[in-house]
């Protein structure tokens, strides 16, 4: 989407958040694993479980970043990329964007007969307004470009 108009709905900070953090991420618990393999005499088994144990805990989040996509759109389309491909979907095609988390996002999008999630984080400069349940202006104008809702929101409006 080279379009002069287009829009990024994901935050900026997406690539750090795939790449850069995941892989600083898994370096860490190799040295510390490796650090408690070769000192096993001096540290108790227990440490190395509890070590290992927090490691995990952080192993979902990690799964997340990885699933990131960097989303940008326009009237008509929303581009999703994962830095190496991607994808242009119609914002006809567009069913629901949810927050799943603080500033976790979710595009859900029908292609074909399935329907399809997509995970982004919206910029950091809005993690305020997510914190105090508010929806970010990003997102809320990103929903007004989404036909579905245009529709929905006018029905509301005549009730």
């Amino acid at each position: 989407m080279s379009n002069n108009n287009t829009i990024q709905l994901s935050s900026l900070l997406t690539i750090v958040y795939k790449f850069f953090i995941p892989t600083a991420y898994f370096i860490l618990m190799f040295l510390t694993n490796l650090s408690a393999f070769v000192s096993f005499g001096f540290i108790e088994k227990n440490e190395v479980i509890i070590y290992d144990f927090v490691y995990l805990m952080f192993f979902y989040g990690i799964y997340l970043m990885a699933k990131l996509k960097k989303i940008s759109y326009n009237r008509n389309f929303t581009c999703i990329s994962n830095f190496f491909s991607k994808t242009k979907i119609s914002n006809n095609d567009i069913v629901n964007v949810y927050c799943d988390a603080m500033n976790l996002y979710t595009i859900a999008y029908k292609e074909g007969n399935s329907t399809k999630r997509v995970f982004f984080m919206s910029h950091s400069r809005e993690i305020l307004s997510s914190i105090f349940f508010i929806t970010p202006k990003s997102i809320v104008k990103f929903k007004k470009s989404i036909p579905l809702y245009i529709k929905l929101r006018k029905e509301l409006k005549k009730k």
